[in-house]
């Protein structure tokens, strides 16, 4: 078996090609991310769906991966599945989930609008729901790792969605808008120890046909590493030089907080007792199933199209939750690399 991986993490690269190497695998892709000498990263352009003939199985970024997928061959797996990026995008869960669920959409994720296509939607849901406005808004554009985010009061939400920004690959002049999405802020979250939290569960699709999603029951509990303060809204930029990011006690992101705490599930069921983590539990069970069933029509749509061979696509995702002072759980824009 050769198989060439990729993530965003180093940390679960590391740990997905130590068990590729230990079932037999051997390494087939490119050159590595870094330089050896140097320790800087480097892409040399050479990717997995240009090699077709060197591996078995291609566990890469999704929009890389993708292009195998109409070229796969009967022995070869794809470590994704064509058509489930209504669940691994940001703007396109939301949409998915509200497209199948309506107004019960946002029991699963906070609410959200797309931006700049349904500012006005925005505007008109504001002014005639005050009282469930919760008065915060996180923006967000298409960085991960808990970063290309802004925490804005919603007086301020309606200027700040209009900044901009100039990337290296458009003409002299030309500007994008800054942030994808306006997520309505869960104020409230549920805190221990005056910390807020997420949790992160772990999905397996391991075949479209049937079509069925797998939870691992040893999820983690990442805590910030800083106390939640409510009325403190921004930390320091995201190092794009132009927007600041939210204060740290709000951002439970790994990345960001690499000296948190990390609990196991046991540990928080241990907390808060069986019967209040049973509901949370029972939450995230729910929501999960819900955002893929809402991926459903979208992903027999693309895979009608790309007709890769039988049971040659799996997906792994990270799926994040916020929980609330009410134990609701929430979904956050989730990973689509664990």
């Amino acid at each position: 078996m050769t198989g060439s991986p990729a993530f965003s993490s180093e940390g679960s690269a590391e740990l997905i090609e130590r068990a590729l190497v230990a079932a037999g695998g051997v390494r087939a892709g490119g050159p590595p991310k870094k330089d050896a000498a140097t320790g800087a990263k480097r892409d040399d352009g050479v990717y997995g769906y240009m090699h077709m003939d060197a591996w078995d199985l291609l566990w890469s970024v999704t929009a890389k991966a993708a292009l195998a997928a109409d070229l796969l061959r009967p022995h070869q797996m794809l470590a994704i599945v064509p058509g489930l990026l209504a669940v691994s995008r940001k703007t396109t869960l939301v949409r998915s989930l509200r497209d199948m669920f309506g107004e019960a959409a946002w029991g699963i994720v906070p609410r959200s609008f797309k931006l700049p296509d349904e500012l006005d939607e925005w505007g008109r849901w504001v002014a005639t729901n005050p009282g469930l406005d919760t008065g915060l808004w996180m923006l967000k554009n298409n960085k991960q790792r808990g970063t290309g985010l802004r925490l804005v009061r919603t007086a301020e939400a309606f200027t700040a969605c209009f900044e901009t920004v100039s990337r290296p690959d458009l003409p002299p002049g030309v500007r994008l808008y800054r942030w994808y999405l306006a997520q309505q802020y869960i104020r409230d979250p549920l805190l221990i120890d005056g910390r807020k939290f997420g949790v992160r569960v772990w999905v397996l699709v391991p075949d479209v046909a049937p079509f069925r999603i797998y939870m691992h029951s040893r999820g983690l509990v990442l805590f910030s590493s800083h106390s939640y303060d409510a009325e403190q809204l921004s930390g320091d930029g995201d190092g794009d030089g132009e927007a600041a990011g939210p204060a740290p006690g709000h951002v439970t992101n790994y990345a960001q907080n690499e000296n948190g705490d990390v609990w196991s599930l046991a540990q928080l069921a241990e907390h808060v007792g069986e019967g209040a983590f049973s509901k949370l539990w029972q939450g995230m069970c729910r929501a999960s199933a819900a955002a893929f069933a809402a991926a459903l029509p979208r992903c027999a749509e693309v895979m009608s199209s790309v007709r890769p061979p039988r049971h040659s696509c799996f997906q792994f995702f990270g799926l994040d939750f916020l929980i609330d002072s009410q134990f609701r759980c929430n979904m956050k824009t989730r990973g689509s690399l664990p």
